[in-house]
């Protein structure tokens, strides 16, 4: 910007104004006006600010990487061109606004002038990182969220039939269970069967004795 003045040289410095804010909270974003006074054919205003500092244009500027440039040929309305602008302040520190004006006669660089100044906005306070305060540690509540589903517990015993006990092998309601070969058709004993075997042994020897007789007597 201070090198306009290398070219545009011989005509009459334009007139101007920078009005806005003299501070901005940090974070905070405020309109500014550059106006520019001249009888000149056209009135280019430029600004620019401390690295780091956010510009955007709002009336007859356009954004040229971090400046502020004309978005056209802006020739005075009445001796006076209009240009606004808005600062984002940083979170903390000051900003400098360096602004500037063009009043160009059209034909060339000769019979212009330039003019220039600088303006230091003050940054109050600090912005907020945005980070929400964490509180005070939760309370354990003493609750657990409910099973997924009921499980049995596994210390628990089986369920008890609630019918009597299977007869024995003599039919009889208070008869033992039967061994695992009785139910799967086998010849196992179950503690029913020794009586039976007692008796038995009397009719075989009697069964015995009879035939023999008979085998006598023939």
């Amino acid at each position: 910007m201070a090198t306009c003045r290398n070219c545009h040289t011989g005509g009459t410095a334009p007139t101007l104004t920078l009005t806005g804010p003299a501070s901005i909270a940090a974070g905070a974003v405020a309109s500014y006006q550059l106006d520019v006074q001249t009888n000149a054919a056209r009135g280019q205003g430029v600004v620019s600010a401390t690295t780091g500092v956010e510009l955007q244009p709002l009336q007859n500027f356009s954004r040229s990487f971090d400046e502020l440039v004309p978005n056209g040929i802006r020739p005075p309305q009445g001796g006076r061109v209009v240009y606004r602008f808005s600062v984002k302040a940083p979170a903390a520190g000051s900003i400098t606004l360096y602004y500037g004006a063009l009043a160009a006669n059209g034909n060339g660089t000769g019979g212009d002038g330039f003019a220039s100044g600088t303006r230091t906005v003050t940054v109050t306070g600090t912005a907020d990182a945005g980070v929400p305060d964490s509180g005070p540690p939760p309370v354990d509540s003493g609750l657990r969220p409910p099973d997924s589903g009921a499980s049995p517990d596994a210390g628990s015993p089986p369920a008890s039939d609630s019918g009597s006990a299977p007869p024995g092998r003599d039919g009889g309601s208070g008869g033992q269970p039967s061994l695992p070969g009785d139910e799967a058709g086998g010849c196992s004993l179950g503690p029913t069967s020794a009586p039976d075997a007692l008796l038995a042994l009397p009719l075989l020897a009697l069964s015995a004795l009879g035939l023999r007789r008979r085998r006598e007597r023939t």
